[in-house]
């Protein structure tokens, strides 16, 4: 039998955003604490939602904690960078449906 496999390349969330050239931001709230202290997300990036544009963040008490966060918010789903920017610099891009470790 002959196989064309399509399915989603397995690849670790550093090493996904690495090939595609994504920057992680991470900021922290002022004056909070706990679990929503930071919050991250790939610089110029917005989750497509129904042929809408979402804002889509991680959220932590610790920076990594913020990082697998948004990770698992991403999984799955479809990304536009630069959306808002040049036309042609719109990237649209599939995140597979999970991350293997590093």
């Amino acid at each position: 039998m002959k196989v064309n496999d399509i399915s989603f390349e397995l690849v670790s969330f550093d090493a996904f955003a690495d090939k595609h050239g994504l920057v992680m931001e991470i900021r922290e709230r002022p004056g909070t604490l706990g679990d929503g202290r930071y919050y991250a997300h790939f610089e110029r990036c917005e989750v497509m939602d129904g042929g809408c544009l979402i804002g889509a963040y991680g959220n932590g008490a610790t920076k990594e904690a913020a990082i697998a966060d948004y990770a698992r918010t991403l999984a799955g789903k479809r990304i536009a960078v630069d959306a808002f920017g040049v036309k042609q610099e719109r990237r649209e891009i599939q995140c597979p449906n999970e991350w293997v470790a590093p």
